[in-house]
């Protein structure tokens, strides 16, 4: 595994009880968006899901979605509001194709044969 940030800190955070405050690193703020724009209506919706998803003001199409943050419980989110969106994915494509680019590739529409239990 790889961490998703690097931050340089002067000193520990602590709680207001002088412990160190373990949930300091997922209160960070991940920038992303910096990139291609969506290119097509799927891009577009798996840009909008992912910024959900993920808690951020927007994403790039180049953006990996666990380099954003993500992990394995956010990937079946992701999948199930696809889904909701009208897009069939697997958790399986997230982790194989983890870019909206890469989603977008993968992504069926629904009613339109094929999904997950084709693949």
């Amino acid at each position: 595994m790889v961490p998703a940030a690097f931050v340089v800190l002067e000193r520990l955070p602590l709680t207001v009880n002088g412990k160190v405050d373990r949930g300091f690193c997922r209160r960070l703020e991940f920038v992303s968006g910096v990139g291609r724009v969506p290119g097509s209506g799927v891009e577009e919706v798996l840009c909008s899901l992912f910024a959900e998803v993920l808690g951020l003001e927007r994403v790039g199409v180049g953006d990996s979605f666990f380099d954003c943050g993500g992990d394995s419980i956010m990937a079946i989110q992701l999948v199930s509001r696809a889904r909701r969106a009208g897009w069939v994915l697997s958790a399986r494509d997230v982790f194989q194709h983890p870019s909206v680019e890469g989603l977008a590739r993968v992504a069926v529409p629904m009613g339109a044969g094929g999904g997950w239990w084709s693949r």
